[in-house]
């Protein structure tokens, strides 16, 4: 078996956050999901989920890693029991480096009428002048 090279560019660019929300009565039962497909590498630093009331069951908040080259390199990255978790934030440490095409989906279920806000935060990564 032979590895296939493919260079992760290191140098930071731009740190970016982004937010999703459900203003609307976010309904029992339902599952919510969210994704983050961006266009080029990036760092995951950051996850934090906010709820306006606390959870009554258990009930995980999953993120997951699609990754873009095959299925089999698919992983769980965080799974949380949210039973009377009101904000949960999971951090990266050493950030989550990340290739273009990968994708993070997150999903939950709401245990009582709930508004919900997600964010996302780390850094999109590009090549060094000059290139490699």
């Amino acid at each position: 078996m032979a590895f296939t090279t493919k260079y992760l560019p290191v140098q930071r660019d731009k740190y970016f956050t982004f937010f999703t929300t459900d203003g609307s009565d976010a309904l029992p039962g339902v599952e919510y999901t969210e994704q983050l497909a961006m266009s080029g590498a990036f760092e995951l630093e950051k996850i934090r989920l906010h709820l306006s009331t606390i959870h009554v069951s258990i009930v995980d908040f999953t993120a997951g890693l699609s990754h873009h080259i095959n299925s089999v390199y698919d992983q769980v990255l965080v799974s949380k029991a949210m039973l009377g978790i009101k904000d949960y934030e999971y951090r990266f440490n050493p950030t989550l480096k990340l290739h273009s095409g990968d994708v993070i989906r997150f999903s939950f279920i709401m245990s009582a009428v709930n508004f919900y806000g997600l964010e996302i935060a780390g850094w999109t990564i590009t090549r060094p002048p000059g290139g490699y």
